[in-house]
């Protein structure tokens, strides 16, 4: 970073459009769908998320990303693997 993106990045957490826990290296969050469950729940590192608790947490992340887009920061990425009919779709 270049000092006038790094005034833009201080500038942005002094008027609270960032916060200081969003200063942190781009994240890859990759889910896949329970491949043997009757559900549609998903899988994150172990974790088991309903899919109204994955696509909230789709949306925190979507909401983070334009927040540090907007101060030239990297976005972080979703992945989610979805099985249908023996063929699988990312």
């Amino acid at each position: 970073m270049n000092r006038t993106e790094k005034v833009k990045v201080l500038q942005a957490i002094r008027d609270g459009r960032l916060s200081s826990k969003e200063l942190r290296p781009k994240q890859v969050y990759v889910f896949s769908q329970k491949r043997y469950s009757q559900s549609l729940d998903f899988d994150l590192d172990g974790v088991t998320y309903t899919p109204d608790e994955h696509q909230s947490f789709v949306d925190a992340i979507e909401a983070a990303n334009i927040r540090r887009e907007a101060v030239g920061l990297e976005a972080d990425a979703i992945i989610t693997i979805v099985y249908v009919s023996g063929k699988t779709i990312l």
